[in-house]
């Protein structure tokens, strides 16, 4: 007599997408977890929007499959069983979204008087602390996040590097 084992179902579990920073960095990535089939598991590949990516590899811990620096956007990953069995994964590594910058400005009322900016940071999402930014006048960086200053152009400048509004 002869028994015949079928392994249990190969699947996908403990999966963990982080989003990009504002959309610009390529900072996001994906975590998975790889059970049932026949280990040992191997990834196969990587694409995003349909396009097959090279150079990408997964760090691997147990199970555990990690790619990190990934952009934003949709991600499938195949991985395949000792027995050839594969597993595809679907995943959108989304964004963060851009802060917006807020900047208010009482109006001059007389040739030389000073005007009084003010600027703040609106979250949208999760921004990754610290966020900064500066004020910038012909290439100077200011101090303060507000400050009375004469009549020309004026910008603030995020410390992440999104680009910003100018004031003038």
């Amino acid at each position: 007599t002869y028994t015949i084992t079928e392994p249990s179902e190969f699947l996908v579990s403990n999966v963990i997408a982080v989003e990009t920073t504002c959309g610009i960095l390529d900072n996001g990535s994906i975590e998975l977890t790889l059970s049932g089939g026949t280990a040992p598991y191997t990834f196969t590949s990587i694409s995003r929007g349909g396009n097959l990516l090279t150079g990408i590899g997964p760090g691997i811990s147990g199970t555990t499959y990690t790619f990190t620096g990934l952009e934003a956007g949709d991600y499938e990953l195949v991985f395949t069983d000792a027995n050839g069995c594969p597993v595809v994964e679907l995943e959108t590594v989304g964004t963060i979204p851009l802060p917006d910058i807020l900047l208010s400005a009482n109006p001059a009322y007389c040739e030389d008087e000073l005007i009084l900016i003010s600027s703040s940071i609106a979250e949208i999402g999760t921004l990754v602390a610290p966020v900064s930014y500066t004020w910038v006048s012909g290439g100077v960086a200011l101090s303060g996040s507000s400050g009375n200053f004469a009549g020309g152009t004026y910008t603030v400048t995020p410390g992440i590097g999104i680009e910003p509004p100018t004031l003038t």
